[in-house]
């Protein structure tokens, strides 16, 4: 099968938080990308859905995006969901991410500071 992906995307194990509806929901960011997240969580988060997802490295770090699919998988310890996110906008206190360069860089440095 061939990717189709436009950007590579990069595995981790991060934690972070999302709002949805309004509601603090703990994730684990387990794919990143310049266009997209790929999360674990125990919450389930529909397709369509508008949310933000932040990380705190030092500084926040907001990802915000739709909810494009989200699978249900079942693990010894329990029901998770892996969902995956397109990334609209990035908003990083320290910088103004423009442009695909400034967001290639940020995730570089994210991937660093685990």
């Amino acid at each position: 099968m061939v990717d189709s992906r436009k950007h590579p995307r990069f595995e981790t194990q991060m934690p972070a938080e999302a709002d949805v509806f309004g509601k603090a929901v703990p994730v684990t960011i387990i794919e990143i990308s310049i266009e997209g997240l790929r999360l674990r969580t125990k919450e389930y988060m529909p397709p369509d859905t508008l949310l933000a997802v932040t990380i705190t490295r030092g500084r926040n770090i907001t990802f915000s995006g739709w909810v494009i699919w989200a699978l249900d998988k079942f693990l010894p310890d329990g029901q998770i969901y892996e969902t995956g996110i397109q990334i609209n906008a990035i908003t990083d206190a320290a910088s103004e991410l423009n442009t695909l360069s400034d967001r290639h860089e940020l995730i570089q440095e994210i991937l660093r500071m685990k």
